[in-house]
C-alpha cells in the first residue's frame, strides 16, 4: 500500500467547495450560446483557435474546461479511493514521479500531500494554467513536454512512476501505441505507468424519482455516440481496450479498475460529462459545433429542471503497467 488511500473526508470536503464552481464553470460555458455565425466571437469567448482537427501544437483543453480538470481528479480520487493505484511500489523519498498531460497541475499538487518527500515533475504542451512556481510545493515542478514527439534524453529511463489522464479526445486509435512507447521510455525499469480515462460507453443513468425525465440526458449520449460513428476522433475505441494495449507495449498489467461514482457526486459527474462534450463540440465545424452545443443545452435544461435529481455517471478506467526490471 502507498498510504495514498487513507479517509474521504477531506475529498468530500473539497468536492462540496467544488460543487458551486463546478455548476458555475459549465452554466458560464453553456451561456456561450448554441448559434454563433461568427467563428472569430466563439474563438474570442473560448480563448483559443478552432480546428475541424485538434490542434496538437496548443493545449486540447478550453480554458474553461481547465479548471474542470481538478474536479476530475477529486472525483476519481473519492470514486477509487486513491491518486496511486495500490498495486504501484511504495514510494519514498527518492521515488520520481512524472505526470504527463498534467493540464492544471491538481493532480500532482494533491499528490504531494501524500508524498512531501518525493520529486514530482508535471508536464504538457503548454503549462500556463499551472500555478505560479511561488504556491507550489517545494517539491511540484513542471515543464514542457510532447507526446506526439521523440521523448528527450534527459528523460529516458528516469521516472519510477508516470501518470497521464484524460486524453480520451487527444489521442486517436491509430496513435495510442505510439504514445504508450513514448510513455514507456520514461519509466525506469521496474517503473509503473498509470492511465485513467473516462469510458463514455458504460455511460449509465440515474433518476432520484421516477417521475423525472432522463431522456434529454440519455438524447445527448446517444446523439454523441452518432457523431462518434461519423467522426472517430469523437467517440475513440481505445479506452476499453487500453490494458491490452498496455501487454502489447511489453508492460505487465497489474492494475485495472473501472467504477462509477455514486451519490452527491453523480451531480459533480454529470457537469464533467458536460463539459467534456462542450470541448468535443469546439473542436467541430461551426454549423455540427452549434447543433452538438444545442443538444448540449437541452441536457443542461432538463437536469436543472428536475434540480439536479437526474445524472449520468460515466466509468473512471484506470490501468497501472509496469515496465520490466
Amino acid at each position: 500500500m502507498n498510504g495514498q488511500e487513507g479517509g474521504n473526508s477531506e475529498i468530500e470536503v473539497d468536492a462540496r467547495l467544488s460543487i458551486f464552481l463546478v455548476r458555475e464553470i459549465t452554466k458560464r460555458i453553456l451561456m456561450l450560446g448554441t448559434e454563433v455565425d461568427d467563428q472569430s466571437i466563439l474563438r474570442r469567448k473560448l480563448g483559443k483557435e478552432l480546428h475541424p482537427k485538434p490542434n496538437r501544437k496548443a493545449s486540447c483543453r478550453v480554458c474553461l474546461g481547465e479548471k474542470l480538470y481538478g474536479f476530475y481528479s477529486h472525483v476519481t480520487k473519492a470514486t477509487h479511493g486513491y491518486l496511486l493505484h495500490p498495486s504501484i511500489p511504495q514510494c519514498n523519498a527518492d521515488t520520481l514521479v512524472c505526470d504527463v498531460a498534467t493540464g492544471t497541475g491538481t493532480w500532482l499538487v494533491d499528490l504531494a500531500k501524500d508524498l512531501p518527500s518525493s520529486a514530482l515533475h508535471g508536464f504538457d504542451v503548454n503549462i500556463s494554467q499551472v500555478p505560479p512556481k511561488e504556491w507550489l510545493p517545494s517539491n511540484v515542478s513542471f515543464g514542457t513536454l510532447d507526446i506526439f514527439k521523440p521523448i528527450p534524453e534527459n528523460l529516458v529511463g528516469k521516472y519510477d512512476v508516470v501518470h497521464v489522464q484524460l486524453l480520451l479526445c487527444v489521442v486517436q486509435d491509430h496513435e495510442l501505441q505510439s504514445v504508450i512507447q513514448r510513455l514507456y521510455k520514461l519509466l525506469k525499469p521496474g517503473g509503473c505507468l498509470q492511465w485513467q480515462e473516462i469510458d463514455f460507453d458504460g455511460a449509465k443513468f440515474h433518476k432520484a424519482h421516477e417521475s423525472l425525465s432522463d431522456e434529454k440526458l440519455r438524447g445527448l449520449m446517444a446523439y454523441q455516440r452518432n457523431l462518434g460513428s461519423k467522426d472517430p476522433r469523437l467517440n475513440p475505441k481505445w479506452v476499453d481496450s487500453l490494458a491490452d494495449a498496455f501487454r502489447e507495449a511489453d508492460l505487465d498489467v497489474i492494475g485495472d479498475d473501472r467504477k462509477h461514482s455514486t451519490g452527491t457526486y453523480m451531480p459533480i459527474v454529470t457537469d464533467i460529462a458536460l463539459m467534456s462534450f462542450y470541448e468535443m463540440s469546439a473542436q467541430m465545424e461551426l454549423g455540427p459545433g452549434n447543433e452538438f452545443r444545442r443538444v448540449i443545452q437541452e441536457a443542461a435544461d432538463e437536469v436543472a429542471k428536475a434540480k439536479r435529481g437526474v445524472a449520468m455517471t460515466v466509468e473512471y478506467h484506470i490501468v497501472v503497467g509496469q515496465k520490466k526490471a
